[in-house]
């Protein structure tokens, strides 16, 4: 279940399609995101999460709120995404953190502070 991604150990099919936009001499990068409470438990294979515990306008679905460990594995996560990007060829990588995502949402100034949670593990040194 979910969508391809450089966050799990299965990325050999990346490093065919960056060798083909590499024959054309074109640059390839990787876009890592999480997206936190805007998805659904049937998208991802498993149950939301997010900084906060407060539905997702558009999916609906009430996210449990991460704590510290948690947060902790997602961080080790992007950067071992960053690690298969490069080992597949990849040019660079850009993380998404807009549109509601759950880098969007741990922003004390996002679009969203009101519902955030400022005294949860996000928040806390």
């Amino acid at each position: 279940m979910g969508l391809p991604s450089m966050m799990t150990p299965i990325y050999w099919p990346w490093k065919r399609l960056v060798d083909v936009v590499h024959s054309y001499d074109a640059k390839i990068f990787a876009q890592l995101a999480h997206h936190g409470r805007q998805t659904t438990s049937l998208a991802t294979g498993h149950a939301t999460s997010g900084s906060f515990s407060h539905p997702c306008p558009l999916a609906k679905e009430m996210p449990k709120e991460l704590n510290k460990q948690e947060i902790e594995d997602i961080v080790e996560s992007f950067g071992e995404a960053a690690r298969r990007a490069k080992e597949a060829g990849c040019d660079g990588v850009e993380i998404h953190g807009a549109h509601g995502y759950l880098l969007c949402n741990s922003c004390p100034h996002g679009p969203i502070r009101g519902l955030m949670n400022t005294e949860g593990p996000l928040m806390a040194g």
